[in-house]
C-alpha cells in the first residue's frame, strides 16, 4: 500500500527533514515558531531541515521584516529525489559489483578447492600479485611483454609502485624474462632503470618478440604456484594454478629461457 512518508524516506530524505516538509504541505506557508508548534523537533533540528529543502528547491523561502516564511514548491521539483536516486543505486551498484569480484577472489583464494583460482578486475589482480607474496620462498620468476600501454592505468601505478615495495619487504627477489620490441624498449622500462632493479632485488633479461611472443605475464613462485595474467582490457583476468608438475615444468621452461635472454638490467 502507498505511503507518502515512506517513499519520501526512502527517495533519500531524512525522518526529521519528511516530518517538516509534510506539516508545510498540509498547513501551507508558515513561520519557524507556527512550525515548531506543530512538532516536536527542536529548533535545531527545524531550521537544519529548512535549509536542506529550500537548498534543494522543494520549499520557497520569502522574508517579510524580521520573519522568514516557507512554503512547499511545486511537487514536481521532488522529482529530482528520482534522478539522485538512480544516480546513488548507480554507484552502489558498481560498488556491490566491485565488492562481489573482491569478496569472490577472497573466497576462492582461501577456499579448499585444489588446483586453480581466478581473479577479475584491478582489484583482483592486486590479490592474484599478493598471493606472490605469501608464503617463505625468496624468488619470482616472471615472464610479460613490454606493452604498458594495454595495462589498467590504476594497476599499472600500483604495480609499478607499490607491489615492488612490498616484495621488498618481504625480501624476494625478482628475475623478469621480457618479450620486447627494439623500437621500444627504452620507453617501455623508462620507470624501471638499474637503480630502481637494485633497490627492488631485480634482474631483467629479454627476448625479441618475433622469438619470444608472449602476451600475458605468467609468474612462478613458490613450492606448486603459477599464476596467468592477462591484462587485455576486455579481459583483467588472472589465474593462479596450484600444482606442483606445472609448477616445475614451467620453471624449467623459464631457466632454459632466461640463460638465453639478453641482460638488460
Amino acid at each position: 500500500m502507498f505511503d507518502l512518508k515512506t517513499t519520501l524516506l526512502e527517495g533519500g530524505l531524512d525522518k526529521s527533514t519528511v516530518d517538516i516538509f509534510l506539516i508545510l504541505h498540509k498547513n501551507g506557508e508558515m513561520t519557524v515558531p507556527e512550525l515548531l508548534k506543530k512538532t516536536s523537533l527542536s529548533r535545531a533540528t527545524v531550521y537544519d531541515s529548512l535549509t536542506h529543502l529550500v537548498t534543494k528547491k522543494y520549499l520557497d523561502y520569502r522574508k517579510e521584516g524580521r520573519s522568514a516564511f516557507y512554503r512547499p514548491a511545486h511537487p514536481e521539483t521532488l522529482v529530482h529525489l528520482i534522478e539522485e536516486k538512480r544516480r546513488s543505486v548507480s554507484v552502489w551498484e558498481d560498488q556491490m559489483k566491485e565488492a562481489i569480484s573482491n569478496l569472490t577472489n577472497q573466497f576462492n583464494l582461501h577456499s579448499q578447492k585444489p588446483g586453480i583460482q581466478f581473479f577479475q578486475g584491478v582489484e583482483g589482480l592486486k590479490e592474484l600479485f599478493t598471493d606472490t607474496l605469501r608464503g617463505d620462498h625468496d624468488l619470482i620468476q616472471a615472464v610479460y611483454p613490454l606493452k604498458s600501454s594495454t595495462i589498467h592505468k590504476d594497476f599499472q601505478t600500483w604495480v609499478h609502485n607499490e607491489w615492488p615495495k612490498m616484495r621488498l619487504e618481504k625480501g624476494v627477489r625478482e628475475q623478469s624474462l621480457v618479450s620486447y620490441d627494439d623500437t621500444t624498449l627504452e620507453a617501455e622500462l623508462s620507470w624501471l632503470g638499474e637503480e630502481k632493479t637494485e633497490k627492488y632485488l631485480s634482474e631483467v633479461r629479454g627476448l625479441t618478440r618475433d622469438t619470444f611472443p608472449v602476451d600475458t605475464e605468467i609468474m612462478i613462485y613458490g613450492d606448486n604456484k603459477v599464476s596467468f595474467t592477462s591484462y587485455s582490457p576486455d579481459e583483467m583476468i588472472g589465474t593462479i594454478i596450484t600444482s606442483p608438475a606445472i609448477h616445475q615444468t614451467m620453471k624449467a621452461l623459464f631457466n632454459t629461457a632466461w640463460v638465453q635472454g639478453k641482460k638488460i638490467f
